[in-house]
């Protein structure tokens, strides 16, 4: 798989910036998306092992042909619906 990377564009949250690898190309644009444009998703968290773990997701949901979609919430978010 290419190499994908999360980072903070300026402030504190980490996005991720990626492209399909090659031998996908295949799968993807049959599920009708377009594999030659580089994707970048906001992983929506300011802690580093929270994102590594959503970069993780993110990887295998490439790698399963990107069906549905991927979106994260907030950790704040997730805290109050906990409470």
């Amino acid at each position: 798989m290419n190499t994908s990377k999360i980072s903070t564009r300026g402030g504190t949250t980490y996005h991720y910036k990626g492209r399909v690898p090659k031998p996908l190309h295949a799968i993807d644009s049959a599920n009708g998306n377009d594999p030659s444009k580089l994707m970048q998703i906001t992983l929506k968290t300011t802690d580093r092992a929270i994102a590594l773990a959503r970069k993780d997701i993110v990887d295998s949901w490439i790698l399963n042909g990107r069906m549905g979609k991927v979106d994260f919430i907030s950790s704040q978010e997730h805290y109050r619906q906990q409470l």
